[in-house]
């Protein structure tokens, strides 16, 4: 693909083995390409530790996933597992419906004041309040709306 069209520099892989398929698509590009983990983070662990060079998260994981990265990439892969740990159950959580990511990222945008509303567009479902409540666990296991950095 780069080499018929040089101007497509990455791509993001969908699609299980995540790893496999990160480790094999890498190899065959010979570093042509910049390789990106897909799933939403979910694969992000895998793809790192086989040389994805990211992820493409919804707007609300990116800087808890970008601390991932950050620490992986500085050697202190411990920290980048339980970074990753910390993280995974709201990126799974939140992956239940389109619906319910969109909300849980608006959501977030509300929390940091980015947004006003997390309104959305009918027919979504939404969460109610026991899955409100679930939510705002799982974002306080993160360290608030955008993980521990979120003052970035």
């Amino acid at each position: 693909m780069h080499a018929a069209n040089p101007l497509i520099a990455s791509v993001k892989l969908e699609g299980l083995p995540a790893g496999e398929k990160t480790a094999a698509v890498i190899a065959r590009l010979g570093g042509a390409m910049t390789v990106f983990a897909g799933w939403g983070g979910l694969s992000f662990w895998e793809g790192l530790q086989r040389g994805a060079s990211g992820c493409m998260p919804a707007a609300n994981l990116g800087t808890a996933l970008a601390d991932v990265y950050e620490l992986f990439s500085a050697g202190r892969v411990a920290e980048a597992a339980n970074a990753f740990d910390r993280v995974v159950p709201l990126v799974a959580w939140s992956m239940q419906s389109i619906d319910l990511g969109v909300w849980c990222a608006k959501e977030s945008l509300v929390r940091a004041g980015v947004l006003t509303t997390a309104t959305m567009r009918e027919p979504a479902a939404l969460p109610d309040d026991v899955m409100r409540m679930e939510f705002a666990r799982l974002v306080e296991a993160v360290g608030g709306p955008f993980g521990d950095a979120g003052s970035r």
